[in-house]
């Protein structure tokens, strides 16, 4: 085994065979020789030895914490305590899930479940073979202590048991056994693991026929990956096989998830955080589905999930793979570029992040490919939107990054999200690309032990999770939280991103700005049935009158909601009597024109019907517009009054003919005016005035009235 990566207690052993040990005092670690045993040469030779002295400085805290734990195992047994072989922190991602699952007992996020029939098994072979795995990969026998030391850590515990329960269903009709499968795959799955007691994964073995049992397989996600999954699956049934015709199965080298961490360990931090703030730069906000309130817990696990499928033809599935290959582009790339133009779709944002699955299976590590762990990490794909884009250009450039930040892809999540000042949840949504299904397995050769009816239950704790499956057909599934998402907002989902897959592949456009994202129904609809105007309005009424008639209707229902404000129709109407009185106050009258230059808030619409209840026109104004097209517009109205706020006044030309009002400085003055209804407006009055470019390419008015 190289020295470097010795696990703590084959390092202590180490020392020991050169008759030294290792004492934890008072958080300092002190490196004791068997004076009987060794003369003073060696003594001094000890403390020369760069490997000792390095391994001791790299990992003293988990030194400290082995010793500690070998002498004070809490709860444990000494026993116990002694069958520990190695303990090392946790994986970014493993830290995660760790929280969720304190978090929210009730959840059932990261408890997995995969369920089969096996015909013609031999039980006790079957049990053999689980206990042979656990004895090869060492993240099986992995128990996790959160409170005990000053961070997380995993212990490796020598020999643990696999909880197997028999039951025996053979007595039950076909639909009395599937209902008491249901039943007692759902109690598994709620049962919660105890962090603390290896192995975090249990068994079920079910007796359906004489020949057919039902294998239940649960586990938490923290101990391993998708890609594991198939190698365990595999290593089943290869040892099944073995063992079934009498033979020893082949010694090997145990599978230590150590040195995984031990790699990470060793990564350049500054290099690593330098990349990170520097392909985040532009993320400045969250990007957070729509559908979803504000305020609810949405990326905590709590709920249940179901699963939408797209499941695209053979014709389909060879002209995206055509297109993928004449553009240089993976197929990941390609479905990486379709949910980040949706999400740039649904946020009305050009920058746009969300999580993507990477494999963490380091190069450097022997044999990465046939280890079992938490290898894979949730990192952020930021994606950029901008006007002229041709698709191939920014399909490339998100692949480009994407190969760049591979370097980097063991980063904690948690870590980059702080490198970016992201409050909350950075994104709530994640794309997963499945490439070695547990399926494939079972079916990759005719194995001894027969495998049916293989089904796999997962969730995550982010709402929606998009799953890229692909062998002779590609299958996209959307896994989302029922408790937070609607099935109609997801069939939605699913028909854009088809939409949009499609017109990609197919070469209909060009352009980013070209795609259209709904689908020629909703089109259909939005045309047809939403704008079918067969509704009779009040002739002789203003936009006015319609508002102060509902709001005297609903004084109490909610009319605006912005992030967490809200405010009732009552309040909206009486806030807008208090500006009107206030703009009348100071020369406002009819049709007299009014610029509101402000951002999209709950103000905004208050200065808007503030100022039509003046009987006044009002004429929006972007603050974003240059300076010299807001003084154009200000000069071309003759507006004498300009209502905005104090973020934004710093942008407005300041002219002697011009009075801004500020509705943060000059609400204590608004505030003290009457809230009552003022005199109705005509219909024939102006209502506002809005600027287009014209065809000259100055700004053009065009004056709409009321009863437009």
């Amino acid at each position: 085994m190289k020295q470097y990566s010795m696990s703590i207690s084959e390092f202590i052993e180490y020392l020991e065979k050169l008759n030294f040990s290792l004492a934890a005092e008072n958080g300092k670690l002190n490196l004791k020789g068997d004076k009987k045993s060794l003369s003073k040469d060696e003594m001094l030779a000890i403390k020369k030895n760069d490997f000792v002295i390095n391994y001791i400085k790299e990992h003293k805290e988990e030194i400290i914490e082995y010793l500690s734990f070998s002498k004070d195992p809490g709860s444990d047994s000494d026993n116990q305590s002694n069958n520990i072989s190695s303990i090392y922190r946790l994986s970014g991602l493993q830290a995660g899930m760790l929280f969720h699952g304190l978090y929210d007992e009730t959840s059932g996020a990261y408890t997995e479940q995969m369920g089969c029939d096996l015909v013609g098994a031999d039980l006790d072979i079957v049990i053999k073979s689980w206990e042979h795995i656990l004895k090869h990969h060492t993240i099986l026998r992995s128990g996790f202590y959160y409170d005990t030391f000053n961070v997380p850590v995993q212990c490796v515990y020598r020999e643990v048991k696999l909880p197997v329960t028999n039951l025996d269903y053979s007595d039950l009709s076909p639909e009395e056994q599937s209902d008491a499968l249901k039943k007692h795959e759902e109690k598994d799955r709620e049962e919660r693991f105890d962090f603390k007691s290896a192995p975090l994964m249990r068994v079920g073995l079910i007796r359906l026929s004489e020949d057919r049992h039902r294998m239940v397989w649960t586990f938490h996600h923290i101990l391993f990956d998708g890609w594991s999954k198939s190698i365990l699956m595999e290593e089943f049934l290869r040892t099944y096989e073995i063992l079934k015709s009498g033979s020893e199965v082949p010694a090997a080298e145990v599978d230590r998830y150590e040195d995984y961490i031990r790699f990470i360990e060793r990564i350049d931090k500054e290099k690593e955080e330098d990349y990170w703030r520097n392909y985040m730069n532009g993320v400045n906000q969250n990007t957070l589905l729509p559908f979803i309130g504000t305020n609810s817990q949405r990326n905590k696990g709590a709920g249940s999930y179901e699963t939408l499928y797209i499941k695209l033809d053979s014709e389909i599935t060879k002209r995206a793979e055509a297109f993928a290959k004449r553009q240089h582009l993976t197929i990941n790339t390609l479905m990486q570029g379709v949910w980040s133009y949706l999400l740039h779709s649904y946020t009305n944002s050009d920058e746009a992040a969300y999580g993507v699955i990477v494999s963490g299976r380091p190069d450097e590590l022997p044999g990465v490919e046939k280890r079992v762990g938490m290898y894979i990490n949730t990192i952020p794909l930021h994606s950029s939107l901008r006007d002229g884009t041709g698709i191939s250009e920014w399909l490339q450039e998100i692949q480009k990054n994407q190969v760049h930040s591979r370097q980097f892809q063991y980063t904690p999540l948690q870590k980059i999200q702080g490198w970016t000042g992201i409050k909350g949840d950075m994104f709530d949504t994640i794309l997963v690309f499945e490439n070695y299904p547990v399926s494939e397995i079972v079916k990759s050769k005719k194995w001894s032990l027969r495998v049916e009816n293989l089904q796999m239950r997962e969730q995550s704790n982010y709402p929606l999770t998009v799953i890229i499956g692909i062998s002779d057909k590609i299958t996209i599934g959307f896994s989302y939280n029922k408790e937070l998402l609607e099935e109609e907002q997801i069939l939605s989902i699913r028909n854009h991103f088809e939409n949009v897959f499609r017109q990609i592949v197919g070469n209909e456009k060009n352009l980013l700005s070209e795609i259209k994202l709904i689908t020629d129904d909703e089109e259909q609809r939005l045309l047809s049935e939403f704008n079918i105007a067969t509704a009779e309005y009040p002739k002789d009424g203003s936009i006015t009158d319609l508002f102060e008639e509902q709001a005297a209707k609903t004084p109490d229902g909610i009319a605006l909601i912005s992030e967490d404000q809200k405010l009732t129709y009552r309040e909206l109407n009486e806030r807008s009597n208090q500006l009107a009185n206030y703009l009348q106050s100071k020369g406002v009258k009819e049709e007299t024109l009014v610029p509101a230059c402000m951002e999209r808030s709950i103000d905004l619409i208050i200065a808007i019907f503030g100022i039509l209840k003046a009987g006044g026109a009002y004429v929006p104004i972007d603050p974003d517009y240059p300076e010299e097209r807001i003084l154009f517009m200000t000069e071309n109205t003759g507006a004498k009054i300009l209502i905005s706020s104090d973020d934004i006044s710093s942008k407005l030309p300041t002219t002697d003919e011009l009075n801004i009002i500020k509705t943060d400085k000059d609400f204590s003055e608004i505030s003290k005016q009457p809230k009552d209804n003022l005199r109705s407006v005509r219909p024939d009055n102006l209502a506002y005035v809005i600027y287009t470019s014209g065809s000259t390419g100055k700004p053009k008015g065009v004056m709409i009235e009321h009863s437009g």
